[in-house]
């Protein structure tokens, strides 16, 4: 259903020493193609409240970046963000809007709070429901029109 957020609710605690707490959703998150989806990655430090001015926030799908925050945002994906506001609160989740096959992978969230470095992953699978193994090559070219926002009238 495209506009439909997903995001998955269970988390998974990991401690980086005694400053530094991270939770991330336990893998895989799964989405709808053309939905928008929400890979969380949230953190705590023991003092309380987080200066932005010591966070790097890092998304990667492989190894390309795809999200930074370093003082400012910086996306390489469209539509891609991470709120500023929720940083403040420990919130460094990236929304990825209308999601297809090609963001599907293994996604890395790296936060470094100096002098403290953390790093993630979970990995998104993109559902093709409907698309049998048989049918797989036909259905990839649907949503890669449902994409593009055409249709070829020989496929109607």
């Amino acid at each position: 259903m495209p506009g439909r957020l997903v995001s998955n609710p269970i988390y998974l605690s990991v401690c980086a020493g005694d400053a530094l707490q991270v939770s991330v959703p336990l893998s895989p998150v799964r989405a709808q193609p053309g939905s928008d989806v929400l890979l969380g990655c949230n953190f705590s430090m023991a003092m309380g409240s987080v200066d932005l001015q010591r966070l790097v926030v890092q998304w990667r799908l492989g190894g390309q970046l795809v999200a930074e925050y370093d003082d400012t945002p910086s996306y390489h994906r469209a539509g891609a963000r991470l709120s500023e506001e929720e940083l403040q609160h420990g919130n460094a989740s990236l929304l990825l809007p209308r999601v297809w096959d090609t963001d599907a992978g293994l996604y890395t969230c790296s936060i470094i709070y100096t002098p403290n470095h953390w790093l993630s992953s979970l990995l998104l699978k993109i559902n093709s429901e409907g698309c049998s193994s048989t049918s797989q090559s036909v259905c990839s070219i649907v949503l890669l029109f449902l994409r593009l926002g055409s249709f070829p009238l020989d496929l109607i």
